[in-house]
């Protein structure tokens, strides 16, 4: 199986402040890596930011972000959902406001 941490899939966010920024915007985010021992004023506001938005991020060795990038990423990576998703009633509402597009639902 492909370890697919080693390639950068254009999924991914690297670095403190493009990832705070991106947070703050309100970009969709699944989760976020933190390097154990991060410190600082602007690695409080993230994490303040992650928790408040309910954001998934765990702290996990310097060994494993080094994966990412070949170290350069400032110990902060975030995955970045591969689809973009949205509510039901916005899907919905959308499909209704151009009538030319198929809209197809399923609850499997």
């Amino acid at each position: 199986m492909e370890n697919t941490e080693k390639k950068d899939t254009g999924y991914h966010l690297y670095g403190m402040h493009p990832v705070l920024e991106a947070v703050l915007s309100g970009r969709q985010i699944e989760k976020v890596l933190l390097k154990q021992g991060l410190e600082g004023q602007q690695f409080r506001q993230l994490l303040t930011e992650l928790d408040s938005r309910g954001i998934p991020f765990q702290f996990v060795p310097a060994e494993r972000l080094a994966r990412f990038r070949g170290g350069r990423n400032q110990g902060v990576v975030a995955y970045l959902p591969q689809i973009d998703y949205m509510p039901l009633e916005e899907m919905v509402e959308r499909a209704f406001q151009n009538p030319h597009r198929f809209l197809s639902f399923s609850t499997e």
